[in-house]
Order: structure tokens, then C-alpha cells, then sequence
């Protein structure tokens, strides 16, 4: 599965059950690594969101990781924290909303 695939259907699992993302607020910027290097970002409104790949905005966060290690944390087959603490998966920003976003992804994992 392609990043971006992965990402539209936890944008479209999120849509359809928006009670865990109703208190996020903010820009989640993922810039992917490797062969399939891009920038994805998911806007996050008071329980909508909504996946950006033009019109990039200042986001809250960034996570930097490969594209595998991104779908396998959109799935639950990667932990958050252990991809951090192996090097995996890179934090910038607000460690806050990133907590809550790790908090919440178990929730949509497929």
C-alpha cells in the first residue's frame, strides 16, 4: 500500500468516526523519506480532517520517517514510541500534539 493510500483511508476511517480527533486542532506534516520522498500533511479542525499535499501550511508538527514505517504506524504494526527511541520516526515540533496523534492512531489502525 502507498503512503498516500494509506493516509487517505485514515483520513476517510477518521472522517466517518471523528469522536477521538474532535479536540485536535492544528497541521500534522509527515515528510516522507527514501525512494518515495514527499510531504503529506493532515489538518486537523475540531473534529474534521483533511489531507493536504498542495497548499502546505506551518504545521504543529512534523514526523519524519520512511514510507513503509508510516504505513506500518497508520496500521498498528509499529509503535511510536520505539520507532523514536530506534531512530525510525523523527519528531519536530510539538511533542504534545504528537502524543495525541499517537494516542489516537491505535483507534483508526486497519
Amino acid at each position: 500500500m502507498s503512503v498516500k493510500q494509506a493516509l487517505q483511508d485514515l483520513e476517510k476511517k477518521m472522517s466517518e468516526d471523528n469522536s477521538h480527533i474532535q479536540s485536535l486542532n492544528g497541521v500534522l506534516q509527515f515528510d516522507i523519506t527514501g525512494d518515495e520522498s514527499e510531504t503529506f500533511q493532515v489538518e486537523f479542525d475540531s473534529g474534521t480532517v483533511k489531507l493536504k499535499t498542495d497548499e502546505l501550511t506551518n504545521p504543529l508538527c512534523t514526523l519524519v520517517t520512511s514510507g513503509d514505517n508510516l504505513v506500518k504506524l497508520i496500521r498498528g504494526q509499529l509503535n511510536a514510541t520505539t520507532a523514536v527511541f530506534t531512530g525510525k520516526l523523527k519528531v519536530k515540533g510539538d511533542l504534545g500534539f504528537a502524543m495525541k496523534i499517537q494516542s489516537i492512531l491505535p483507534k483508526y489502525a486497519s
